[in-house]
């Protein structure tokens, strides 16, 4: 089986990063759109989380595409697919917070259990004030791992059976070449089986015919014995979005 590679969270779920920080250097999407690794100097070195409510989570999404591991997650990716994957480092830090943080930390703490009981006896608790519920929040619970990695995925394959799967046609290139993508419906997407030298994760090379390129650059694949690994030590964190169940 395989998967799409898509972690559950992003900026804006369960925490926010500081857009100052986690803007790419422009041009990256070309090495995307090239099937190429985007290099080292187009990502940030550190991010700043602005808010959060809850531990940041070991693989997320900073932007569409753009996904962060810590070394828990590396530690899985290195063992299992060695090579596969290029972690470039990135700092996380929490923005500057004042003495009242862990207060209000602990206040917001208070409400949520107190929601918990609300849902249970339908009570009304209204104990803490409304206002604060505005201010920034830096979790006292972030649990921030040893280190955190950009990743480029290495791995490469073609293995999308394209005549078989749903297609779109785009507008033609002015050197005359025909873009054709896949449809969104990723349950109808076919992939033939993984040779045993094939990579467990990957992206799917082009197949170029004529003037028709194949190519669905962004997406990221991954089979089902590192995505079950990852899943079981990061329960939640990934989207389970099997390919080709249609």
């Amino acid at each position: 089986m395989v998967y799409k590679f898509d972690p559950t969270y992003f900026n804006g779920t369960i925490f926010d990063l500081d857009d100052r920080t986690r803007m790419m250097e422009k041009g990256w999407m070309e090495f995307v759109r090239e099937n190429k690794p985007i290099p080292v100097s187009y990502f940030p070195k550190s991010l700043t989380i602005e808010r959060a409510s809850a531990s940041l989570p070991d693989l997320f999404h900073t932007s569409r595409g753009i996904i962060v591991v810590s070394e828990r997650a590396r530690a899985i990716l290195d063992r299992l697919a060695r090579g596969e994957v290029e972690f470039i480092p990135v700092t996380i830090r929490a923005a500057s917070t004042t003495w009242l943080n862990p207060l209000l930390d602990a206040l917001y703490s208070v409400r949520d259990f107190a929601r918990m009981v609300m849902a249970t006896l339908g009570a009304r608790i209204p104990f803490y004030p409304v206002g604060l519920e505005a201010r920034p929040r830096i979790t006292l619970r972030l649990n921030l791992a040893k280190a955190y990695y950009f990743i480029n995925i290495l791995g490469r394959a073609q293995r999308l059976l394209w005549l078989e799967t749903p297609t779109r046609e785009y507008q033609a290139r002015d050197d005359g070449t025909v873009p054709i993508g896949l449809l969104r419906d990723f349950e109808g997407w076919k992939l033939r089986w993984r040779a045993a030298s094939e990579p467990l994760i990957w992206h799917d090379t082009p197949w170029i015919v004529g003037n028709k390129r194949y190519s669905h650059q962004a997406e990221i694949f991954i089979e089902d014995v590192l995505w079950q690994e990852l899943d079981a030590k990061f329960p939640g964190q990934l989207n389970a979005q099997r390919v080709g169940k249609g």
